[in-house]
């Protein structure tokens, strides 16, 4: 185990990182919606930046996936939610101003 001063640390450097990566996350955010931008003004769905191995390859294409719509089956189903439902026990980390 180790001390309070030790622990304190590891939490106040943990928080910096943690601001750090908000701040990445909005960058990169903002970039790939100009790249999205770029790509749509160009009426196209992928862009190769560089040549052979070093290059980059960007798409942004539709796709379509299937999902369970949980709401309608709980309204018009709900013995099978109900037979089907495990609950599971989980450790949540969290750590905030």
């Amino acid at each position: 185990m180790c001390t309070d001063r030790t622990m304190n640390k590891h939490i106040s450097e943990a928080m910096r990182i943690k601001a750090e990566i908000q701040i990445l996350k909005a960058e990169l955010e903002a970039h790939q919606d100009f790249i999205k931008g770029e790509l749509e003004a160009r009426d196209k769905t992928a862009y190769t930046y560089g040549k052979d191995l070093d290059s980059i390859t960007v798409t942004w294409k539709e796709y379509s996936k299937k999902r369970l719509d949980q709401k309608k089956l709980k309204e018009e189903r709900p013995e099978i939610v109900a037979e089907y439902m495990i609950e599971a026990k989980e450790k949540r980390f969290t750590m905030r101003h």
